[in-house]
């Protein structure tokens, strides 16, 4: 660790030739809320939510029966693996039970961590995270001097985590705002309670906030580069039309797509940093091992456009709208933040990147791998019609494919993403049926969402005694 140096109240270090300057602004977190932090994470962690419910045992449970890869670190802690559901259930409960139990027996041995210990922890650890994807990505740095503030503040009963102000975010300042519950839960008491010289300890720690700060880096940088609107820029573009039609779906619909190429990418390069998985096919012909950076699940992908035609057909309030895809397509739900835009459009990235590989002839070294079959990434299309694989283990991808697919992708807006992801697809032949988005998805959604609207605006207008669009 230690790409910058304590200097007063403030670190600084050079990368890439360029002065960056992270303020964390300790005098705007107060003693005294720390304390009603730090009572709300330990009694969290001595009972409440480590109670994990019964619905998630079940899923928990279905997926071990299944030998789901996900949850495989389980099975050791299974004493019969091969035992149905209902009896996998209490075994579960056991080791959530144990695991519960060692925490409440390091909470009650150690000292507290103090006011003072935390933010010495939560200052290694955010400015670690910073320097390292700004090392990986000096493009991120974007004048001679840039500045990073940071604040910590109180969010009672966990109300929220994160917050990246990309409304004031500019070429030479990044302000973000970090939960201390947040920061105390996730990075600072597992560090803490842990072996701290354990290494495995320390990066999972660190490798949280990469991500965290990887997605929000590359979200300013589109920024500034007009790639991408702020949301509060668009909702001035649209507001005329919200306001003088009470539609608020075309703003959310536009969002949707959007975001596919900023959150997507985002996600594909904390996807390839941070995930390596090992997967195992076996069947009668052969057994194969690989790491695997990501799924495709087929199901996901209808599902993202199922909820995309759900809200093009939304008639409600803004605060109702923007709910809907908060919780089906964005991150208000742990459902959307695992299967919604991120996810579509890093499946969209890695699909791109596989055209990148068989441009230069590497895709047939690629792997994607069901339960019942393996294909190479030049093979994908034959992969996604497969009736028997619903969700697909894509290989990590060579380091030099997986770059020029980033810078590739990084200059592009979200309409020439849709497009490139279509002509990936077409040279993958991948059927448009299987494909995560099309550009004819794309238009028939908007053109929907606008016939929906007429019809509503032509009955308002029938409502009051009139005739719509009399001299039209």
């Amino acid at each position: 660790m230690g790409f910058f140096e304590k200097k007063a109240d403030k670190w600084e270090g050079a990368i890439n030739g360029k002065k960056v300057i992270i303020d964390t602004l300790r005098y705007h977190y107060l003693q005294s809320a720390y304390k009603k932090d730090y009572d709300e994470v330990i009694k969290l962690h001595l009972g409440q939510m480590w109670n994990v419910d019964r619905k998630k045992i079940e899923e928990l449970a279905a997926k071990l029966v299944a030998h789901d890869p996900e949850v495989e670190w389980l099975r050791p802690h299974i004493t019969d693996p091969d035992l149905g559901q209902k009896h996998l259930e209490p075994q579960i409960w056991q080791f959530f039970e144990t695991k519960r139990a060692a925490w409440i027996k390091k909470v009650k041995e150690r000292q507290k961590l103090d006011y003072f210990k935390f933010y010495q922890i939560a200052e290694k650890f955010l400015t670690e995270a910073i320097g390292r994807v700004l090392h990986r990505n000096p493009q991120f740095i974007t004048s001679g001097k840039f500045c990073i503030q940071i604040k910590i503040e109180r969010a009672p009963n966990f109300s929220w985590y994160t917050i990246f102000h990309d409304e004031i975010a500019t070429s030479k300042d990044s302000f973000f705002t970090f939960s201390a519950s947040w920061l105390l839960n996730s990075i600072c008491l597992p560090f803490f309670y842990a072996d701290q010289s354990s290494p495995k300890v320390l990066e999972n720690a660190m490798k949280t906030l990469e991500k965290f700060f990887q997605d929000k880096f590359t979200n300013q940088y589109d920024i500034i580069n007009k790639r991408f609107t702020r949301e509060n820029l668009l909702k001035k573009k649209f507001a005329p039309h919200m306001e003088k039609t009470d539609n608020y779906s075309l703003f959310y619909l536009h969002l949707a797509f959007e975001n596919l190429r900023v959150k997507g990418l985002g996600a594909f390069k904390a996807m390839e940093l941070f995930q390596s998985k090992e997967f195992t096919l076996k069947n009668k012909a052969q057994e194969i091992k690989l790491k695997y950076s990501m799924e495709i699940n087929k199901e996901w992908l209808v599902d993202y456009q199922k909820n995309v035609r759900a809200l093009a057909g939304l008639r409600a309030s803004e605060a109702k709208t923007e709910k809907f895809y908060e919780d089906n397509l964005d991150t208000g739900t742990t459902k959307a933040y695992l299967t919604g835009i991120e996810y579509v459009g890093k499946v969209m990235c890695y699909t791109i990147a596989l055209y990148e590989a068989m441009q230069k002839n590497e895709a047939e070294k690629i792997f994607v791998v069901g339960k019942h079959h393996y294909f190479t990434g030049k093979n994908i299309g034959k992969a996604l019609a497969s009736h028997e694989d619903t969700i697909l283990y894509c290989q990590k991808l060579p380091e030099h494919i997986f770059n020029e697919a980033f810078a590739l992708i990084s200059r592009t807006h979200f309409q020439d993403f849709i497009r490139l992801y279509e002509m990936a697809c077409d040279s993958l032949k991948i059927e448009e049926k299987h494909r995560a988005v099309t550009w004819k998805f794309y238009e028939e959604v908007a053109q929907e969402a606008k016939q929906i609207w007429e019809k509503e605006f032509a009955k308002k207008v029938k409502s009051e005694g009139f005739e719509p669009n009399l001299f039209s």
